[in-house]
C-alpha cells in the first residue's frame, strides 16, 4: 500500500507540460513567391457581388431597373415590361460608383428617339 503512494507521488512530480516550439516567420524584404502564386497574382480576376433591386420604372414597354450591391455598387438594366426585374442578380463589383438616375437615362432615350425621327 505504501508503494502505491510513492508511485503516485513520483507521477505527480513528473513534468507533464509540453513545450511547443512554434515560431513565427517574418519576411525580410519581399516574400519569395512560388511560380503558381505569381501566376495567380497576375490574373485580373473579376469580382461579382449580389445586387438587389432598388428602383424600377417603365417607359414605352421597357422597364429600367436599378440595382445596389456591396460597397455602393450600382447597376442599371433594361428589360421588357412583361419580363420584369429580377429581385437580385450577380453584378460586377464596382465600389463607390455613382447611382444612375432613371429619369436622366429615360430623358436621354427620349432625345435619341426624337433625333432618330
Amino acid at each position: 500500500m505504501g508503494g502505491s503512494y510513492v508511485i503516485a507521488f513520483l507521477l505527480f512530480l513528473y513534468p507533464t507540460t509540453l513545450n511547443s516550439s512554434g515560431k513565427e516567420y517574418k519576411y525580410k524584404g519581399q516574400p519569395k513567391w512560388s511560380w503558381q502564386q505569381k501566376q495567380f497574382k497576375k490574373q485580373n480576376k473579376k469580382i461579382y457581388v449580389t445586387c438587389r433591386l432598388k428602383l424600377q420604372k417603365t417607359h414605352k414597354g421597357r422597364m429600367a431597373c436599378i440595382y445596389e450591391g456591396a460597397n455602393k455598387t450600382y447597376e442599371l438594366e433594361f428589360t421588357d415590361t412583361f419580363v420584369g426585374c429580377p429581385r437580385q442578380y450577380k453584378c460586377l463589383h464596382n465600389p463607390n460608383s455613382k447611382e444612375p438616375s432613371i429619369d436622366d437615362v429615360l430623358d436621354s432615350l427620349r432625345q435619341q428617339m426624337k433625333k432618330g425621327k
